[in-house]
This record gives C-alpha cells, structure tokens and sequence, in this order.
C-alpha cells in the first residue's frame, strides 16, 4: 500500500479507506493539525480527501486527492516549506513558528518523504523538491544552506525517502542515490563520510526506510538489504558490527519499513518478519531487549509501518499499534505501552 500509514516518535496518522486522515499521540507543536496542543490517546479525524501522508519528527505532511500537499506541526526550520524563515535565522527563539492546522504547500505533487527537520517531494512531472534543514546537504541541493521554501533540485525521479539527516532518491531508471549524514555508514557508499552530492548506491531499487543510524533497501525482486549502526541489531545479520555497504537480510518481500533503531518487513505471503530494537515491544513481545535477526511476529498483514518505539499495522480486522504509548500513539485511549497489537479507536 502506498504510505496511507506514517509513525513518527510520538504521534502516528493513518488515512481511512474512504480517505479521511485519522491522527493520534503528541501534539505539542500542533502535528496532529487539530488546532490545539494536547495529546490525543484515541484518533481524530482531521482531512478529508487524503491519499498519501508521512511524518518522521515533529511535522507532518499529506497530499490530497487533488496533488496538492499540505503541513502542519514543527516548522522550526521552515520544514512545512511555507516560506516561514528558520527560528534561527536571526529572529527570536521565543518565536512561534509552529502550524497548528494544515497549510498548503505545493501542488502538482505526486509522492512525499517527511525527515526529522526536512522534506522531500516529487511532482507529477518526476522533479524533486526540498525544504527545511539542510546542514549535512540532505536537501540535494549541493549546499549547506537552509530553505523555508521549497526548491527544485532534481529532474527524472520516480520516488524519495527522507531520513533524519539524509535523503534517498529512486531515479526513473530504479537507481538509488543518497546524500547527507553518514557518520555510521547509512548512506551504503562504504564510506563513513557525510554526502553534499548524491551518490549511487545501488540498481532496481522499489523503497527505502531509514532509521536513525540504519537503511533498508528493498529491490524490485523483494529482496532486502541493510547497512549502516549495528550496536542493535538493526542490519538483522546476527552481529553487531557495522556495515557501510547493503547487505542482503531477507527476500520475497513486498514491503519495508525503518525508523529508530528497528525494522519489519513484510513478506509477499503476508508474514510479518522484524529485528532490532525492542526495548519497547515495537518489534515483538519477547522479553528480548534486542531482535537479533528477522523473526517472524505475526501473519496475515496488509500494511506495516514504524515509529521510534512503536508500530503500526493492518489487517483484515482494522488497524492496530503496539509498542511504546506515552503521548497515546497507539491510539487506545491510554498511555499504556503495549507489548501486542491493540485495535486503534477508528471509527
């Protein structure tokens, strides 16, 4: 499915099968886009005419049925792309620049990737976008310069993934290239070596999920590589040792999703498999601290996705989170952690 379900590290969206927005968990820089500030522990309808949506920090974004994209919450380094100058741009930290309710962005757009302080999209016409942060070049643009606005930085792109400081780029041709952060070697370049210009990573790339210091690749066959940190487990090969090119962890799979320091795929059969982090239960409910290789969770999924802490997924049955619950991203109506997957209060 494509992007109808986005965690972030404390507040999680999905979009309904009539394509109304659903949100839930932290709200204290307005990224719910309800117009207030407190958390909500069961989810609100917010947008109608949603088709796709994504948040990794403290902002979130959607892109309606008419192409146009709209964003709300944390815009503290003009990450919305509304045009709003940094809070650290010579202004005022005590400065506002929050957006409690969603404002248009763009239009024309066809695919959109929210990083920690940045975003990336791309219009029907196949040109990439950026916006926000941009001090390790994650933005595309050859520089280190911040934007507020969104600026067009390449041509013949077909989808992107940002990271919390980095980018992937799947080009026309299922060329993957990256730039930004990659003090641990996420990018996959086998360096360690942060990236102004893109660079190739590798051929017949379908999506990417980007953790905090870990990638997943997932290629066009449904096989799954990894790189990057590994003092977690987060490469899914049984060790803790670094890997600064992708590695191959797992095939036939029809879906990736990375965040934080853990992963889950999702098998063409429909299993469920995930690795990494658990400290939280946001992998499975073993007692297990860490997930050391992919390990099967559960069956008969339809859609996955990953917070920091928590994730997100559907079933035949409706939607359901588990994991970390501290801001009520699960959506149960408490702020429980849950070790299992509880139904979220969509109605």
């Amino acid at each position: 499915m494509a992007k109808r379900l986005a965690a972030s590290t404390s507040h999680s969206m999905l979009v309904d099968q009539v394509n109304c927005l659903w949100v839930c968990g932290a709200n204290e820089c307005g990224q719910l886009g309800n117009g207030e500030t407190a958390d909500a522990l069961s989810p609100i309808r917010t947008l109608k005419n949603v088709v796709q949506i994504s948040s990794m920090g403290d902002h979130s974004m959607a892109i309606l049925s008419d192409h146009t994209l709209w964003g709300w919450g944390d815009n503290r380094y003009g990450q919305i792309g509304d045009g709003a100058a940094s809070v650290y741009d010579n202004q005022s930290v005590s400065t506002d620049h929050n957006r409690y309710v969603p404002v248009r962005v763009l239009g024309d757009v066809r695919t959109v990737s929210a990083g920690r302080f940045h975003t990336m999209a791309v219009k029907n016409d196949n040109t990439l976008w950026a916006w926000g942060y941009n001090k390790y070049g994650q933005l595309m643009a050859g520089t280190t310069i911040d934007s507020p606005s969104p600026i067009k930085v390449m041509d013949h792109v077909k989808d992107v993934f940002a990271g919390k400081f980095n980018s992937f780029v799947v080009l026309a041709d299922d060329t993957l290239l990256a730039c930004g952060f990659n003090k641990y070697g996420h990018l996959g370049d086998g360096t360690t070596k942060d990236k102004l210009v893109p660079v190739k990573i590798m051929n017949h790339i379908k999506s990417v999920g980007a953790g905090i210091r870990h990638s997943v690749m997932l290629q066009t066959d449904g096989s799954v590589f990894c790189c990057g940190d590994n003092k977690m487990f987060q490469i899914g090969n049984g060790t803790q040792t670094a890997a600064l090119t992708p590695t191959r962890i797992a095939q036939d799979c029809s879906l990736i999703a990375a965040n934080g320091f853990h992963t889950m795929i999702l098998k063409k059969s429909g299993m469920l498999y995930g690795w990494g982090s658990n400290t939280c239960n946001q992998v499975m409910s073993k007692r297990d601290r860490y997930i050391r290789e992919p390990s099967f969770v559960m069956d008969c999924i339809a859609d996955v996705c990953v917070g920091e802490y928590h994730t997100l997924l559907m079933d035949e049955s409706g939607y359901k989170s588990y994991g970390r619950n501290n801001h009520g991203q699960l959506g149960d109506g408490t702020r429980i952690n849950k070790k299992t997957p509880v139904f979220m209060n969509v109605v």
